[in-house]
């Protein structure tokens, strides 16, 4: 089960909690997906960086600052990123871009990819305590190489 949304509106306020991917051809403004930096810590990762999963490891681990402890692997990587508290940003928005080369090198492991990032953000979706403004604490948004939409 891949938890693939379709860009179709504003993210932020959107309540499904899942990855949105927008095609080449995407037309939805950028308004809608980069919210104000005042508002959340952008990251923006390239596809073509991630083509295996050293290379994914790597770009997460230096990209969103995982501590040095980090175990260069799945189980670490989910351990990560289901406790960003060392960013001290309320909420986070992961740009994928280029993301029809993400684990090109190993498109057996997609799948695990794109199942840890959507546990991820189900789980930071819906926090315990469930905050009282009830805005998502984490969201993904993806597009393929070609896409007019960049972060």
């Amino acid at each position: 089960m891949h938890s693939f949304l379709s860009l179709n509106g504003n993210i932020w306020k959107d309540p499904r909690p899942g990855i949105f991917v927008e095609d080449a051809h995407g037309s939805i403004p950028l308004h809608a997906v980069f919210p104000p930096k005042s508002e959340c810590l952008l990251v923006s990762l390239e596809g073509t960086e991630m083509v295996d999963e050293d290379a994914v490891f790597d770009v997460f681990f230096r990209r969103l600052h995982f501590p040095q402890y980090f175990g260069w692997n799945w189980d670490a990587m989910r351990d990560c990123l289901g406790d960003l508290s060392w960013i001290g940003q309320e909420r986070i928005l992961i740009a994928i871009n280029d993301w029809d080369h993400v684990m090109s090198k190993q498109p057996e492991k997609f799948g695990l990819l794109v199942k840890l990032l959507a546990t991820t953000v189900h789980r930071h979706f819906a926090p315990f305590p469930i905050r009282e403004d009830s805005k998502p604490w984490m969201r993904i948004v993806a597009w393929p190489a070609g896409s007019p939409i960049r972060p």
